[in-house]
């Protein structure tokens, strides 16, 4: 049982049904809304591909099932190497009398003109040791009064296709203790706001904020955040954070991910309305009006419904790459990010926008939602919130010792090849033969520099 589960058979159809599934979580839309799914692929089909997790392939079960079994395929697959593998090593029985060197893989046989004597012996043996000591090949065995002489070198990269094996092994097991234990979330703090960080029992608080724009643009040319970590009412820690420079706390990173502008009343709370349709979809009722905090969500009384603000600009904007920001501070094309849950189900995610209410209204869905107001007036001031990636990676550091062992393994394997060279010194003859793990080629130009030696 054990030999199967390292064979190289199982090796391959785990990799196809690996890259099989990896195929079908790139064309099968990732992290979609249940009424995005329902519109392109129909009630049923929808339900079979969420019972068996084809629209989360990479944290589904099967996928992570199928990433445990490689992984011990792997550690099987070195397991019967290892003890082969450590009696090579441990190999100190360099030569025989009964050793035939012209039936080694690579021999040459190079005649003297003249008898050789001990004296004249030595003196070959020294000048053949200089040639491959220059290779960087280590003298193991020497018998000067039968003339027999032992080089190798590389033995180390015998360890390179075990080492590499186990990079795999720690890598894979460190993705997938990251998907498991790590999160990827991120919030909306308007400045001079406190918001409940996801996942941990501590808050942040946006204490200012800074956007520096290109002349006469209003793209932003760079922008910061100054943030307080407060644990338990007490102030831990404040740092003003950038792209790329994040706030790390208790292990959760905190990254500068966007902005946005709003007015000083619309920081507190934007006001949508929802109303559900008929069964023709002709008509809708009211539901009723509700007031959200950017970043938070509130429950539709007597319902299972939520409605979150996930965001909101002043001058809804989106570039080439799909990233949404506000084109300047004015309330020139208000528009909310909205989730709507049913229990833990998404069943909308949309943006929706005050002056442009049918705008991408989803069609399927049987709710509505309208974008009523900011809860401003014109002439207000403006500030800003802050758009913060918030992150934990456990076991990052696993992945990165895997990926470093597989550095390792990898040099040895294309750089450290074991190679061994048997020398004869006969009376009129000089026999030398090896054998070389890889890269035949070289290695028997290593062996013609001997023959160079006594043309």
């Amino acid at each position: 049982m054990f030999k199967k589960l390292g064979s190289i058979k199982f090796t391959i159809v785990l990799l196809i049904l690996l890259v099989a599934s990896s195929i079908l979580g790139t064309l099968v839309p990732q992290g979609g809304t249940d009424n995005q799914y329902r519109e392109k692929y129909g009630e049923n089909l929808y339900s079979f591909m969420k019972n068996i997790q084809l629209i989360d392939v990479y944290h589904s079960y099967w996928y992570t099932a199928l990433l445990a079994i490689f992984c011990v395929n792997l550690i099987a697959c070195s397991t019967l190497n290892l003890k082969p593998l450590i009696n090579i090593l441990k190999n100190k029985n360099y030569m025989s009398d009964s050793i035939e060197l012209n039936k080694l893989p690579s021999y040459i046989e190079i005649p003297l003109k003249s008898k050789t004597d001990k004296v004249k012996s030595n003196d070959i043996s020294q000048q053949i040791k200089d040639v491959f000591t220059h290779s960087f090949y280590k003298l193991k065995y020497s018998d000067d009064d039968k003339g027999i002489y032992y080089y190798e070198k590389g033995k180390i990269g015998r360890l390179g296709p075990l080492i590499t094996h186990a990079s795999i092994v720690v890598i894979l097991l460190g993705g997938m203790l990251v998907s498991i234990l790590g999160f990827n979330d991120y919030i909306n703090v308007p400045v001079g706001q406190t918001a409940d960080v996801p996942h941990a029992n501590f808050k942040i608080r946006a204490d200012d904020f800074k956007a520096e724009f290109y002349p006469n643009s209003q793209t932003p040319k760079e922008y910061t955040s100054k943030l307080t970590i407060i644990d338990n009412g007490v102030e831990k820690i404040t740092k003003s954070i950038e792209v790329n420079k994040p706030l790390k706390y208790r292990g959760i990173s905190f990254y500068q991910s966007s902005y946005g502008a709003l007015d000083s009343a619309a920081s507190d709370s934007v006001s949508i309305e929802l109303s559900k349709k008929s069964p023709d979809k002709t008509s809708s009722e009211v539901i009723g009006t509700y007031d959200i905090s950017i970043g938070h969500d509130i429950q539709v009384p007597n319902t299972q419904l939520t409605i979150k603000l996930a965001d909101y600009v002043l001058d809804f904007v989106r570039d080439d790459s799909g990233n949404v920001s506000s084109r300047t501070n004015e309330p020139n094309n208000p528009a909310a990010l909205i989730e709507l849950y049913d229990g833990k189900d998404l069943k909308y995610k949309s943006w929706i926008f005050q002056k442009f209410p049918g705008f991408h209204a989803e069609k399927e869905s049987e709710y509505s939602l309208k974008f009523v107001s900011t809860g401003s007036s014109e002439g207000t001031s403006t500030g800003y919130y802050t758009g913060l990636q918030v992150s934990k990676s456990p076991f990052l550091s696993v992945v990165w010792i895997g990926f470093l062992l597989m550095v390792t393994g990898m040099f040895l394997s294309f750089y450290m090849q074991y190679k061994r060279i048997w020398v004869k010194i006969g009376k009129d003859k000089i026999e030398v033969g090896g054998s070389s793990y890889k890269n035949r080629a070289g290695f028997d130009k290593e062996l013609a520099r001997v023959n160079a030696l006594f043309k």
